[in-house]
């Protein structure tokens, strides 16, 4: 099955768990008190929210809507004498967003956005062709998770200055797009470049939901991971610890002796100062790692400084062996982040139907 119809099998499945509440009866829905203009020509519904604005408005920024409009007259239903058209499947506070970018009632006093305002600029930009709000949606969710490895291992629990959390707010950078951000709006950011094609983002995103402990999503959370997002957390996770299991066979002593380090003036590092006891060190490692009796290597592109298990063997090393144990990770840490799309490909599928 491709990704697309994975996503289209996705989007059903969202659709029938809506139910009628995606489409209440027109006595039950309410007029926005901001998006409510009295020479608005047209009012538009979704969920239970009513907004009268103007035609030409919509049509200006929407191919979609231009469409539609030009189309021949309304027959159907309306409110306050205003033809009447309902937005099925999507969410108010989207519909809100889009229509706020429309009337340039954005307040720009900060480049950052909230989440769901980048839900809004890159769902429906796409869904009703706004190029202006799909440009601006794409170039944050690379900001996001279009990332280099660097930069996204800065970005860790592991790291100083992290993603997901510690002494400083991270959407408090000036760098950092979305405002406020919490580690599991990462399951928003994987399903959102899931649905629109970008297939690296997806990946980067879907790397950070298979690393957070879903014993600890909070019960309003988990109704909102559909059946397709669970299975590519599960799968996801399996595929990425056999990397790590892949990974761990670097430290071949062999592979370990032949990988290139580099001095402080970009030569060559110096070679082994103690080769017997590096040796050893090395080969006795090897077994443990043959035998089973490793600790599972769970997060494989991880930075390697706060990593237990190579702490203690690097303690056992002389000062270049260890930077070649480093260097032999690194090296397949950058290979696996480069390989993430195609690795991860199976989960971001989908399940199987």
């Amino acid at each position: 099955m491709s990704a697309s119809s994975a996503t289209q099998v996705s989007q059903k499945r969202r659709r029938a768990d809506e139910g009628a509440q995606a489409c209440p009866p027109l006595n039950e829905m309410t007029k926005d008190e901001t998006l409510w203009y009295s020479d608005g020509n047209i009012v538009v519904g979704a969920g239970k929210n009513l907004f009268r604005v103007h035609k030409s408005v919509l049509s200006r920024h929407s191919v979609v809507f231009g469409d539609m409009f030009g189309g021949p007259p309304h027959a159907g239903e309306e409110v306050d004498g205003c033809p009447f058209m309902r937005l099925f499947g999507d969410n108010p506070a989207e519909v809100r967003c889009m229509l706020n970018e429309m009337y340039g009632l954005r307040a720009r006093s900060s480049r950052k956005v909230s989440l769901v305002l980048l839900c809004a600029l890159v769902r429906l930009g796409e869904k009703y062709d706004i190029p202006a709000m799909r440009e601006e949606g794409a170039g944050i969710m690379r900001e996001l998770y279009g990332l280099d490895l660097f930069t996204f291992q800065q970005r860790q629990p592991s790291s100083s200055s992290h993603l997901f959390g510690g002494p400083v707010d991270p959407s408090s950078r000036a760098d950092f797009p979305v405002s406020p951000w919490k580690r599991e709006y990462c399951f928003d950011v994987y399903v959102l470049a899931r649905d629109h094609g970008t297939k690296r983002i997806a990946a980067s995103a879907l790397y950070d939901c298979c690393r957070w402990p879903l014993v600890n999503l909070k019960t309003e959370t988990i109704p909102a991971l559909d059946p397709d997002v669970l299975w590519a957390c599960a799968l996801g996770r399996e595929l990425l610890a056999k990397q790590g299991a892949v990974q761990l066979l670097k430290l071949d002593p062999k592979h370990v002796k032949i990988t290139v380090t580099t001095g402080l003036f970009g030569d060559s590092g110096p070679g082994c100062q103690q080769e017997q006891v590096c040796g050893h060190a090395l080969e006795k490692n090897f077994e443990t790692i043959k035998a089973g009796m490793a600790p599972a290597r769970l997060d494989p592109i991880a930075p390697t400084f706060n990593d237990a298990y190579v702490n203690q063997l690097k303690k056992q090393l002389c000062v270049s062996c260890g930077q070649k144990v480093i260097r032999a990770l690194q090296n397949d840490a950058q290979a696996i982040w480069d390989a993430l799309p195609d690795t991860l490909s199976p989960a971001i599928m989908g399940l199987p139907v």
